[in-house]
């Protein structure tokens, strides 16, 4: 060992540590679990000036990639991170980035697809984009994490094609160890700056991506083909130097453990490998073979570990519906029709889908189960016959009745949400669902509510259906099951629930849609103005002068939050309010109002969050009445144009805009500053003035 800079580091650490040491000029950034700390220690770098170049944060994993796209083929070294939805969302801009030849490493934290949401680690979704044209490499702990995206980025730009490093998460994103980290002296020997042959530039004005004549598009694949096939020879090679270099060696392409002589062998890739390196021990008749590079598919060094085996258990985390696991299709494939071998027994394992306790007794089970069997050619759910689904108790229909307001009086939050003390969310949801009455379904994108409606078969919300649907595509389900409910004769409304990030970002386009054909549902945004799920990330609902874990981190917000009430004002919506959960009736007011208009309406809740702004959870209450009356939250809804202001009214004098934020620590740096407080106290007082203008019964 040349350096001995070892850190604790979890896997995630690990991966944006390497990727700050390879000189990134551009990082693109969005938060989805548990790929999240990886953008974020990547903020706090670039705030603290450690990363230098540019830093975005943008609305969504599709624009991640995309901007990735963008910033390649300008000529700059760029990189980014996903997982699980996220993956998929940003799927055609995957396929753009390897079919233009961009060298860009994107880390994907390797978590499990829905429906229904899973957080817990598989491949699936990786394995969905194996075909993409992307190399691909599979690690197994937090030092594979960070040599292999270092030695990723030397073989991305000599080959000119993306690479995509998967780590399982939890087990692997965010438990710690030990981590040789190289010094950058070294990781700049090993690494020459980024360029490129061909790129974005006046002075040399080349085309890319127009439209292509069937032999020419041809030509462009068979050259991206070759190309890959390159790698295991290029992939030997920058390992051994990077070996040289830091003074380890580290296998890419595969890694063995008695596979040699053994007459049965386990192939499996990632974490796993090391419980069945443990399992295994120090037998003789059962060995390991560790696939690490997926993509290309490593058949001719898997045949050579393989030769001498009987047996081969290939164990998948993954599934291809009616198929079976993806490494086990893959190896039966290479070993089909080979000339003078007798084939071995393939035997394929599905096991550890979302996290399933991958536990040394499991893997001893299937060891034993596949002495058992002979030319087996179905694959083993493992485990599925002891896999339960509880039922959900049937629940008698309840009957919806009224207060003396006229509102529905039975119809709110039950047991078992999961909620933080003085969530405004909760608040808001309860006192929502009064107004929205029993005859309602409910769409609900990714957000706090995915975790805290309910898990396992249990709801919250037992007085109405809910579906949870895609980050992005809230509004557009809505349509549709409003649609398809009323082609079933229901006259039944339908409303969605989203936070501030499926709203004003990932989601906008689907609003924007909905909103333009004027479909007949209630779009309600619970607005804590950033990404609480993931762990408080800026949004565009972030107002100017607070601090996010991506802001970037350690840094204030300069710019104003978006305006999105007024966005759907300009669709010219029948309907659309702000509303407060102090003011609850008037919340409830608003929200009956909505279901009864006909046509797109729009509601916003601003919500306080405790863990995002850090304050008591017993002021929750008292933030939404300080928001209206300092006027930084007015109230006011806006029927077919016309606005009226419900709170504070037009000729009362507001509160001091410091009364609302001095409570709230996401604003502690504001603070420090009278000149920052003077400048949002005078935008709130601007924006007042506007709103006063506008209000239609001043």
């Amino acid at each position: 060992m040349k350096n001995n800079n070892l850190r604790l580091l979890s896997g995630n650490q690990a991966a944006a540590e390497a990727i700050r040491l390879c000189r990134p000029k551009v990082v693109s950034a969005y938060p989805i679990t548990p790929q999240t700390t990886v953008v974020e220690a990547l903020a706090e770098m670039h705030a603290q000036g450690k990363l230098p170049g540019k830093f975005l944060t943008v609305d969504s994993e599709s624009s991640a990639m995309a901007s990735c796209f963008g910033a390649s083929l300008a000529g700059s070294r760029t990189a980014t991170a996903t997982s699980s939805q996220g993956l998929l969302f940003m799927a055609e801009n995957v396929y753009w980035a390897a079919s233009s030849r961009c060298p860009i490493i994107m880390v994907n934290v390797d978590r499990a697809l829905c429906h229904p949401w899973g957080l817990w680690s598989d491949t699936c979704a990786s394995m969905a984009l194996k075909d993409y044209g992307w190399l691909m490499f599979y690690c197994e702990d937090a030092q594979d994490i960070m040599d292999t995206t270092i030695i990723a980025y030397r073989l991305a730009e000599e080959l000119l094609l993306p690479v995509m490093i998967s780590y399982d998460g939890f087990r692997c994103s965010h438990a710690y160890e030990g981590v040789y980290v190289p010094t950058q002296s070294e990781v700049d020997a090993f690494l020459p700056p980024f360029k490129p042959r061909f790129k974005m530039d006046p002075a040399t004005p080349y085309s890319f991506g127009n439209l292509a004549q069937p032999d020419h598009y041809a030509k462009l694949r068979y050259r991206q083909h070759r190309a890959i096939l390159r790698a295991p020879a290029l992939v030997r090679k920058f390992s051994g130097e990077f070996g040289r270099i830091v003074g380890r060696s580290r296998k890419m392409i595969l890694e063995e453990g008695g596979a040699s002589y053994a007459n049965t062998v386990v192939l499996a890739a990632g974490s796993k490998a090391s419980v069945i390196r443990n399992v295994i021990g120090e037998r003789t008749d059962v060995g390991l073979v560790k696939l690490k590079m997926f993509r290309p598919w490593p058949e001719e060094e898997l045949l050579e570990s393989l030769e001498l085996a009987d047996r081969i258990i290939v164990i998948d985390d993954n599934i291809s519906c009616g198929q079976g696991g993806h490494i086990w299709r893959e190896l039966r494939a290479s070993l089909f029709g080979r000339r003078g071998h007798i084939p071995p027994d393939v035997l394929g394992y599905v096991y550890g889908l979302n996290g399933q306790d991958f536990t040394p007794d499991a893997i001893e089970s299937i060891i034993r189960d596949a002495g058992k069997r002979k030319n087996d050619n179905k694959p083993v759910l493992w485990g599925e016959e002891k896999i339960s689904v509880r039922r959900r108790r049937e629940k008698t229909p309840v009957q919806v009745g009224s207060n003396r307001t006229g509102l529905p009086s039975d119809i709110g939050l039950g047991p078992g949400h999961t909620a933080c003390a003085g969530c405004g969310a909760a608040i808001a949801m309860k006192q929502a669902l009064k107004g929205l009455g029993g005859d309602t379904a409910m769409v609900i994108p990714a957000c706090c509510w995915t975790i805290l409606q309910g898990a396992g078969g249990g709801s919250s919300m037992p007085h109405i259906p809910v579906l949870h649907t895609a980050f992005g595509s809230a509004a557009a389900t809505a349509c549709g099951l409003k649609s398809g409910l009323e082609e079933e004769g229901k006259d039944t409304a339908v409303a969605v629930w989203g936070g501030d990030g499926s709203t004003y970002d990932i989601g906008l386009g689907g609003i924007s849609g909905a909103a333009e054909r004027n479909d007949n549902i209630v779009y309600i945004c619970y607005n804590n103005q950033a990404y609480m799920n993931t762990g408080i990330q800026r949004s565009s609902a972030t107002p100017k002068g607070v601090v996010t874990t991506t802001t970037p981190a350690g840094a204030l917000k300069t710019g104003p939050a978006k305006r999105m009430p007024f966005v759907m004002v300009e669709h010219k919506v029948p309907y659309v309010a702000t509303a407060s959960l102090f003011y609850f009736k008037d919340l409830q007011r608003k929200v009956k109002k909505a279901r009864e208009t006909k046509g797109f309406s729009y509601i916003e809740i601003l919500v306080p969050c405790t863990a995002g702004w850090k304050f008591p959870s017993d002021m929750t209450v008292e933030l939404s009445r300080l928001a209206v009356q300092t006027g930084f939250y007015p109230l006011f809804e806006i029927e077919n144009g016309v606005l009226s202001i419900n709170k504070p009214s037009p000729g009362k004098e507001l509160l001091p805009i410091e009364d609302y934020i001095k409570g709230q620590g996401r604003y502690k740096d504001l603070l420090k500053s009278a000149e920052l407080l003077a400048a949002i106290q005078a935008e709130v007082n601007a924006d007042w003035e506007i709103l006063k203008k506008m209000n239609q019964k001043s």
